[in-house]
């Protein structure tokens, strides 16, 4: 017998209730707004500080934060969501929110829910294959940032070299 639409999705439809984060959208933090009212994200403690009270701390979540020449922010957006120890990430992705905001530059934050902002053999090699992807595209990856709930950690501030040729000179 033929079942309903509705009867084949309802049990779809309970298991997004109850694993609500799997389908909510990504969390747009600050909206455009005009320059004065911008904060200037000058430091990797200045972004852990502003991002920490908006991150969930059970899972990882990659944040990026679209800024303009001068650091202000244009734009902060939860694009990824992992879980306890993994996060899948793609340059795509955080390019396509880096063009939409029109960013001059790009500041990449991860957490680390089991509390140890100490960058991961993955952390470097996927930092390493931004970084390249933003000398290529021409808006550069400023730093790295892994947030804890207690502490951070900058990507920029062990390896500057990853992200030296990215900068542009001043």
């Amino acid at each position: 017998m033929l079942k309903k639409p509705e009867e084949i999705l309802a049990p779809l439809h309970t298991a997004a209730r109850v694993c609500g984060d799997l389908t909510e959208k990504p969390r747009q933090v600050t909206r455009r707004t005009s320059n004065s009212l911008r904060p200037r994200i000058i430091t990797a403690k200045a972004a852990a500080s502003w991002l920490r009270p908006h991150l969930r701390m059970d899972c990882e979540e990659f944040w990026a934060m679209a800024l303009t020449t001068t650091q202000e922010l244009i734009q902060a957006e939860m694009l990824f969501r992992g879980t306890v120890d993994c996060c899948l990430a793609h340059p795509r992705d955080i390019f396509r929110f880096a063009v939409r905001m029109n960013a001059s530059r790009l500041l990449l934050l991860h957490n680390h829910p089991s509390g140890d902002p100490r960058p991961s053999p993955l952390d470097w090699a996927f930092t390493e294959k931004i970084t390249r992807c933003s000398w290529m595209m021409e808006i550069p990856v400023l730093d790295h940032v892994i947030v804890t709930d207690r502490s951070y950690k900058s990507m920029m501030a062990i390896r500057p070299h990853l992200f030296r040729d990215v900068i542009p000179p001043k």
